[in-house]
């Protein structure tokens, strides 16, 4: 048996399967992001914006840029690197 902190209630357990998937899910958006703005930087995407007075505008560019077809592929690829 699987034990899941102190308390061996039916509902302990919903709760820390749950959070585990929550934080699975998290931290998923977050490494998709991560790897999003990555890959967009590395390709070369807002490259228009190259002086020191436009890096605001490139960090913007850059976190609302998507640079694969779909955020799996994000997921995908900063697991396999």
């Amino acid at each position: 048996m699987v034990r899941c902190g102190l308390l061996e209630a039916p509902m302990t357990k919903t709760i820390c399967l749950l959070t585990s998937v929550a934080l699975n899910i998290w931290f998923a958006v977050i490494i998709i992001n991560l790897e999003n703005y990555h890959y967009a930087s590395m390709v070369g995407f807002c490259s228009e914006f190259s002086g020191a007075d436009m890096l605001v505008k490139k960090e913007e560019c850059l976190n609302q840029t998507e640079s694969r077809t779909h955020s799996l592929w994000h997921l995908y690829y900063a697991v396999i690197r």
